[in-house]
């Protein structure tokens, strides 16, 4: 609820939020706990959910954590993604 309704999400140069950046959040936040940690998804499981290409993907991440909407935590080893939601 809070990825699809609350979450600050990055806006395009036209001032419109980023779909693909809300998808991909909505994405991890599939993953997170109930206070909204251990969100831990590889790359290919976000792209597998959204459809976006990888360099999409990857590029929302880093916005994403740019705009402090999410921040990366140590993963568990066997996960190639670290990032988590707020």
């Amino acid at each position: 609820s809070w990825a699809l309704n609350l979450a600050p999400v990055p806006r395009h140069s036209g001032g419109q939020p980023s779909s693909a950046c809300k998808f991909v959040l909505v994405g991890l936040a599939n993953h997170a706990g109930s206070d909204g940690s251990g969100a831990f998804p590889s790359v290919a499981t976000v792209v597998r959910y959204t459809g976006l290409s990888e360099r999409t993907v990857r590029t929302c991440l880093d916005r994403l954590e740019a705009g402090g909407t999410i921040s990366p935590r140590s993963c568990p080893a066997n996960t190639a993604q670290g990032s988590t939601s707020k």
